[in-house]
């Protein structure tokens, strides 16, 4: 619970910060497909960015992942990031360092079973929450200002997973 209030007061400052700032950067939402190792499997989610300076931005961002199912049993996970991005600008490609905060839940699904002279056994769902650290990296290839396409890669030491995502950004308002 402490981990979760944390995580949660977290995200608010940032969005009071990304408000302050909202007259010195551009803000984008966008949508995002992800792949993470350790049995995560294909994700999709939703991103935000807030630029505070010419060089950082604030990313925060929602990922679920389908996870796999083997043996009737299935693992699924989600993961709600708040990272800091350090942009390295070169010639329309924005590279750039992450480093942030990860509230990950994972749950997985058994089937129950029928043995004869016994009933019906096992089954039931087990879930678990950790607040974690996100390390990596990424590029924004800022070829138009209506849409931004990006790439990122980063470690996730909650899940003890790399995760790799793409996707795109669209400017909100001026």
């Amino acid at each position: 619970m402490k981990k979760t209030i944390l995580f949660v007061a977290v995200i608010m400052v940032m969005g009071l910060a990304a408000q302050e700032v909202k007259a010195q950067g551009a803000k984008r939402i966008g949508a995002q497909i992800a792949y993470g190792t350790k049995d995560l499997n294909l994700g999709f989610g939703a991103r935000g960015e807030f630029n505070i300076t010419d060089n950082i931005s604030i990313v925060p961002k929602f990922t679920y992942y389908l996870g796999k199912s083997e043996g009737g049993a299935s693992v699924k996970a989600w993961a709600l990031d708040a990272d800091a991005h350090y942009f390295f600008t070169t010639d329309g490609l924005n590279f750039y360092a992450l480093a942030g905060l990860a509230y990950n839940s994972i749950s997985v699904s058994t089937p129950s079973v029928t043995i004869p002279g016994f009933g019906t056994v096992g089954g039931g769902d087990v879930s678990d929450s950790k607040l974690g650290l996100n390390l990596g990296g990424g590029v924004n290839f800022a070829q138009s200002e209506s849409l931004v396409p990006f790439a990122e890669i980063r470690y996730n030491t909650a899940f003890e997973a790399v995760l790799i995502s793409a996707g795109v950004s669209f400017p909100l308002g001026k």
